[in-house]
């Protein structure tokens, strides 16, 4: 563990862009003006906003001529999380065409959490959909560390989950190394809210979080939903219906959230297309 910390330590410094970005993904305050600013001092990320700005999916092909009304035209929240994607995958690159595909599982994977988790949290008072969005987002962090640092580690968890049949979070466990614990790790290390932390590090096992465990099941459920597009007989499970009572999710509102899955899978996938 202490070999673990000394590499998280050496790793590269984030760029002054995401410091910016991460600053305002932190600031309930923030506007579309200090997203725009921190945008225009970034070229690439510049022209890909406008570039999906004005492709078909948002229905402006080539009538968004300025940042300022791709941010409109896009959403503030939208463009915020395709920022934040972006920068990161800059920061954490990978080469090889098996990482670039589970890159884009875990990316995928993480958006569809999102839009559950916020989806989850319009309708309840302790945590704002914005945030719950946020949260979702980077909740599985570790991984994509992991992938790209500790990617020996990745591909053994990844061979033992297919092997035994069982889940990711389940074949780490026997490793002395948890993409939870890395989570937790890179949010202590780049200053994020401590409720960052808690998501990070417990959203697996929500009940074990010592503070703030609404948001925390808020995305452990919102992990479950995007898991449930290839795994639908999650939807029935014991821990569901004992996060759902937790959280006051009645059955009939929780089977709508389910019914979603799909939509909210395919919005992910024209998402990532033009990400890319």
């Amino acid at each position: 563990m202490e070999q673990v910390s000394a590499q998280l330590d050496a790793l590269p410094p984030l760029p002054c862009s995401l410091q910016r970005l991460l600053g305002i993904v932190q600031d309930e305050n923030a506007s579309a003006a200090d997203l725009e600013h921190l945008i225009r001092h970034d070229e690439a990320l510049c022209a890909k906003i406008l570039r999906m700005a004005n492709s078909a999916f948002y229905g402006h092909r080539g009538g968004v001529r300025t940042l300022s009304r791709a941010i409109l035209t896009i959403g503030f929240h939208e463009v915020k999380s395709i920022c934040l994607v972006e920068l990161l995958m800059a920061s954490f690159p990978v080469k090889e065409n098996d990482s670039r595909r589970e890159r884009e599982k875990l990316w995928k994977h993480a958006l569809m959490t999102a839009k559950h988790a916020a989806e989850i949290a319009r309708v309840r008072p302790w945590v704002r959909g914005d945030e719950a969005y946020d949260l979702g987002l980077l909740h599985d962090l570790g991984w994509l560390v992991m992938l790209v640092h500790f990617h020996g580690h990745y591909q053994r968890v990844q061979v033992i989950s297919a092997e035994q049949g069982i889940p990711l979070h389940v074949a780490e466990r026997g490793h002395g190394l948890t993409h939870t614990q890395v989570g937790k790790w890179i949010a202590l290390r780049w200053g994020l809210p401590a409720v960052y932390h808690f998501v990070m590090a417990y959203h697996h096992a929500p009940e074990e979080s010592p503070s703030m465990r609404p948001a925390v099941k808020m995305v452990a459920l919102g992990h479950l939903l995007a898991h449930m597009r290839e795994q639908g007989e999650l939807v029935g499970m014991d821990h569901v219906a004992s996060l759902c009572a937790d959280l006051r999710i009645p059955e009939e509102e929780w089977r709508k959230h389910a019914g979603k899955v799909a939509q909210v899978g395919e919005e992910v996938d024209r998402l990532w297309r033009l990400l890319n």
